[in-house]
């Protein structure tokens, strides 16, 4: 439902950019999720949410609820998490960014 006035902004379903420094997965024009190919900063949320994890799961293993989390792998991984990820989302689309 949308409020008076407002209107639905292109499709939606997501689209797959890659650039060169791995993959963004985009939905109406905004960032769902910044996949990185190495270890480094997206220079979005997905940093923040690696930090959490990073500070307050002090163990080696993370849930993930929403496949756009893939999106802080590189930066958990640059800031030296070497949990082990596993992932849950009810789009395929993200999945087919990982198993392409």
């Amino acid at each position: 439902m949308l409020l008076a006035g407002l209107r639905r902004m292109g499709g939606a379903e997501p689209e797959v950019e890659r650039t060169r420094r791995g993959v963004r997965l985009l939905q109406n024009g905004s960032v769902l999720s910044e996949v990185l190919s190495k270890p480094g900063a997206t220079d979005s949320v997905f940093d923040v949410l690696a930090a959490a994890v990073r500070l307050f799961s002090p163990g080696d293993c993370v849930g993930i609820l929403g496949f756009a989390g893939g999106g802080m792998i590189a930066p958990l991984r640059a800031m030296g998490g070497g949990h082990k990820l596993s992932g849950v989302d009810l789009d395929r689309v993200g999945y087919d960014l990982f198993w392409i």
